[in-house]
């Protein structure tokens, strides 16, 4: 809701420069920039969201899941200072 939130009071600035003639590039820059950073979140959440519901990225497994290296290994227990295979 904040993110919503922000992304109106920047939106309001950038169509209030319209209205009101305020022609300044700098202005409407940092509205621009606000809106994108106020946005992008929200964005980066709903691109995962849809991700997720279509089946991830063709590679099973969920959204964001890393296989660590030596994962065939798990729960192989070894003494105390034995090193694994390089």
């Amino acid at each position: 809701r904040t993110h919503v939130g922000w992304a109106c009071v920047f939106g309001g600035c950038l169509v209030g420069s319209v209205v009101w003639g305020h022609d300044f590039v700098v202005m409407r820059l940092w509205a621009v920039l606000g809106l994108v950073t106020s946005l992008g979140p929200l964005i980066v959440w709903w691109w995962g969201e849809g991700r997720g519901r279509r089946g991830g990225d063709g590679h099973g497994g969920a959204v964001g899941s890393v296989v660590a290296p030596g994962a065939e290994n798990a729960g192989v227990e070894r003494a105390l200072g034995e090193r694994s295979p390089a």
